[in-house]
């Protein structure tokens, strides 16, 4: 709207002097001491205000013209005459101004191209790069819009001072116009001159209110600092304390090293979605190199949930096979998840007639035990989990049983499983997993699934089991893309 041809001065671009807190607060000061009954006046030097502030070198504010308030007309001016302008009213829907006033919403156009806008000085020629339309703004509806020019570009937080002054501004000028109004029909009606001056006294009192509304509203704002504080001292306090509930959860997972004791090759994956993870392995500590009767018991474990109620279940369960395997020297797969089954439901009170809960997991057991041939006897025992291995170069699968650990009154007390034996000779591989892997989804919130999860490890099992182990990861990303990750993931790969 403003032709910037002709203007001599010199401009240099400073910081702002005080923070958005700050400036609001003079900002609603100076306002209370510059509100005036002539429209005009008010609006040159507010914009003179803002300009100074924000250091514009030009600016017009426009205001709702009295008959149509779809119209808009240059009230105020800064830094050039009225008589320069291009165009001093417009309309909804009318250029770049009228899409403003109709969307509600402001237009700032930043570091302009060089000569996009040029003001011509008596020695040089200086670029305009920044130019800002904002609406003003009050219940929804604008009674103005500010046009502002830049030499230099302007930074995110002076832009957002601009936009708290002109928010600020909305409820002021409104009353303004209102007043405006009211005086045009006093002067237009002698027969309802004391009612229209009622209607201007209400009016300068509810001026006024608005102030004290303003007033209430930075105290507000203040009070909501306040809590806001409180919340990241809390929310910081709880983070620490979910960090260190996660390193006492790492600490109750087994040495990985172990395996590598045991085994000719191994790798374990191990991702949890929050801090915290519901997913846990647990191995015993037999070891068969030393005692070879006695055997190796491995198990990947899946609890209700994830993070942290999670994490409070994978110490049941640790605390549980602990007692099953090492203390009670129970080594049958089936037998361990039977007890696993009655363990959970007694600590958590499954059973009493008031409980809720219905906590509880999804489980594999395995059992190592050397043969005579330099293999190993195997035993496999799941609670809704399978298995996958590679028996000369063929690719299996055992499905464990479909019921569910723990469970509360949404199981029976009491349940049986199948063992499922199989031998692997020297060099062949088993895969232990949740189905976390499986379930994870792409941001089509289409899942991994179990057929790519069956070809990804068919195209890569002669590999060692480290260079899988990130083939297998790498292809579980590049399907998951931006896709959120929905459970704990817990993967491992044995080479006997």
């Amino acid at each position: 709207m403003i032709e910037v041809n002709q203007m001599s001065s010199h401009w240099y671009e400073q910081d702002f002097a005080h923070s958005n807190a700050t400036s609001q607060v003079s900002f609603e000061h100076w306002l209370r001491l510059h509100t005036s009954q002539d429209l005009e006046k008010f609006a040159h030097e507010v914009l003179a205000y803002i300009a100074e502030e924000s250091q514009a070198y030009r600016g017009v504010f426009f205001t709702q013209q009295q008959n149509n308030s779809e119209c808009y007309e240059a009230m105020g001016v800064y830094g050039l005459h009225k008589n320069q302008l291009i165009k001093p009213t417009f309309t909804f829907y009318e250029g770049i101004l009228g899409e403003v006033a109709y969307a509600q919403a402001p237009k700032i156009f930043n570091q302009l191209p060089t000569k996009a806008i040029q003001v011509d000085f008596v020695s040089a020629n200086i670029s305009t790069s920044c130019v800002m339309i904002l609406p003003v703004l009050f219940n929804q509806v604008v009674y103005g819009v500010l046009e502002l020019y830049y030499f230099q570009p302007l930074r995110q937080s002076s832009q957002t001072e601009v936009i708290n002054m002109t928010s600020i501004l909305g409820a002021t000028l409104q009353g303004m116009l209102d007043y405006r109004k009211n005086k045009f029909l006093l002067e237009q009606s002698d027969e309802h001159r004391e009612q229209i001056l009622s209607q201007r006294d209400e009016m300068e009192q509810t001026i006024e209110k608005l102030f004290e509304t303003q007033v209430a509203l930075e105290k507000q704002k203040q009070r909501t600092e306040i809590a806001f504080n409180n919340f990241k001292s809390t929310n910081k306090r709880l983070m620490e304390s979910i960090k260190y509930a996660k390193s006492v959860q790492k600490a109750l997972l087994p040495d990985n090293e172990r395996l590598g004791e045991l085994f000719s090759d191994y790798f374990v994956a191990y991702q949890p979605k929050d801090v915290v993870s519901g997913d846990f392995y647990w191995f015993s500590k037999a070891n068969f190199i030393n005692d070879p009767t006695t055997p190796f018991i491995l198990a990947v474990i899946d609890c209700t949930g994830h993070g942290v109620p999670g994490g409070f279940m994978s110490m049941v369960g640790n605390a549980l096979l602990h007692e099953i395997v090492n203390i009670k020297q129970i080594t049958d797969p089936a037998k361990i998840l039977s007890l696993l089954h009655r363990g959970i439901r007694d600590i958590l009170r499954q059973e009493e007639e008031d409980s809720t809960n219905h906590d509880g997991m999804e489980a594999t057991v395995c059992k190592f035990l050397p043969n005579s041939q330099g293999g190993f006897n195997i035993t496999f025992a799941g609670a809704k989990h399978q298995l996958y291995y590679f028996q000369q170069g063929k690719l299996k699968q055992i499905r464990g049983d479909r019921k569910f650990l723990g469970g509360g009154e949404l199981q029976v007390p009491h349940l049986t499983f199948h063992n499922h034996s199989f031998s692997l000779q020297k060099g062949e591989i088993v895969y232990l997993s949740t189905d976390g892997l499986v379930d994870t989804c792409n941001p089509n919130r289409r899942k991994y699934g179990t057929k790519r999860w069956e070809n990804i490890i068919h195209s890569c099992y002669e590999k060692p089991l480290n260079a899988q182990k990130h083939i297998i990861i790498k292809d579980v990303l590049n399907f998951k893309q931006d896709g959120e990750q929905r459970d704990d993931i817990t993967c491992i790969s044995i080479r006997v």
